[in-house]
């Protein structure tokens, strides 16, 4: 695996907990990307790691069930709610 370069988040203002410091993430399933987007749309530098080439290098789980309150609200807060609704089966 490569480092991250250093620095990282100097953009943000100095008080941020997040200034200077590197953020990442391990696994790009739903757990670990929603928390990734909305660090993202925070103005945060993430990186995303994950083990497998790609979504087809292995059989998936079950289907994901999102409720409203909860999973569905996180991915409204994304910005992925339309894409959601294009991909979700009810």
């Amino acid at each position: 695996m490569r480092e991250l370069a250093q620095p990282t988040n100097l953009h943000l203002p100095r008080r941020h907990l997040l200034h200077g410091r590197a953020v990442v993430i391990i696994g790009a399933g739903p757990a670990g990307l929603t928390p990734a987007r909305l660090l993202q749309t925070a103005g945060v530098d993430v990186r995303v790691y994950e083990r497998d080439a790609g979504p087809e290098a292995r059989t998936q789980g079950g289907s994901l069930d999102l409720h409203e309150d909860s999973g569905q609200l996180a991915l409204k807060r994304c910005g992925l709610e339309q894409r959601f609704k294009n991909f979700g089966r009810p």
